[in-house]
């Protein structure tokens, strides 16, 4: 599995305006090709798994995650926020670019192989450069795509 096989271009929000957590998260979940009951039930499990434990990794990244039934298979949408925000990450360091990875509930165990992937982003700092100066959401997805893991 790729990021490119889980991430949609509609999944792209650009700018994500949004003043917490919560709100990225939720606007996030409402980008994610399900019906609304669907991104509605991502939303709200991201946002337990949240309230679990910051998923804010550092570098000015987050990598939010919740379950939904109706999925058979993972989904990503991605959004780089106008203004960063706190996600509690370890560094202090506050977040602009925030993953939402959503899994199917009964395969709940699937969302290690693609956050372990994106934990690795952190360390490509000339990509995440690039992603905070793309001038639309076509070409981040595009950037995002292009990844090799």
């Amino acid at each position: 599995m790729r990021i490119s096989d889980i991430l949609l271009p509609r999944a792209v929000v650009v700018p994500l305006s949004a003043d917490s957590r919560e709100e990225a998260i939720r606007q996030l979940a409402r980008a994610l090709p399900l019906p609304s009951d669907g991104q509605q039930e991502v939303e709200l499990s991201a946002l337990a798994r949240e309230r679990a434990g910051s998923t804010g990794i550092g570098e000015g990244l987050a990598l939010p995650h919740g379950s939904c039934r109706k999925l058979t298979s993972p989904m990503l949408a991605f959004g780089r926020m106008s203004a960063p925000i706190d996600f509690c990450a370890p560094d202090g360091i506050l977040v602009d670019l925030v993953f939402l990875l959503a899994v199917p509930q009964e395969k709940f165990y699937c969302h290690l192989y693609p956050l372990s992937m994106l934990s690795q982003l952190p360390a490509c700092t000339e990509l995440l450069d690039q992603l905070r100066s793309a001038e639309s959401a076509a070409e981040m997805f595009q950037l995002v795509a292009a990844l090799p893991i």
